[in-house]
């Protein structure tokens, strides 16, 4: 019965603490993006994510994001994309829990961190990519 992250995840975290605690308006509109914590995901998703984020800041203009970065990812990497992106994240180290709960909207690779989001309420949307390779035989 159960799930062990019941046990690990602070579901008493305070929301209005937490966004004062990480320097954000009350009323700003919070994103979070956790494309996941191999350097694949990342690769394959942020750019994706970050794509949608700059749609929803062009009808939110105070939209602030946050990306919770997993020690797994290089900092490199992670550079590397965000710069060919237009917006301004805010990069935070093993912090995800606390930004899963200030945050009003979640981007989220699936895996672990959609059930953590679930347990700290945070609304999502789930993001996952295949890869599509032909078969040569016509079928999947």
């Amino acid at each position: 019965m159960g799930h062990p992250l019941l046990e690990e995840i602070p579901t008493d975290l305070d929301r209005k603490k937490v966004r004062t605690e990480l320097g954000l308006h009350q009323a700003s509109p919070v994103l979070a993006l956790l494309p996941g914590s191999r350097k694949e995901e990342v690769t394959n998703l942020l750019p994706t994510m970050l794509e949608a984020a700059e749609k929803l800041r062009a009808k939110h203009a105070d939209l602030r994001c946050l990306l919770p970065c997993a020690s797994t990812i290089p900092a490199e990497l992670l550079d590397g994309i965000l710069k060919k992106s237009s917006l301004e994240v805010q990069v935070l180290h093993g912090d995800v829990y606390r930004v899963l709960k200030a945050c009003d909207l979640a981007l989220v690779a699936s895996g672990t961190a959609t059930l953590e989001a679930a347990i700290l309420e945070t609304p999502m949307v789930i993001v996952y990519r295949v890869s599509f390779s032909a078969t040569g035989s016509g079928g999947w």
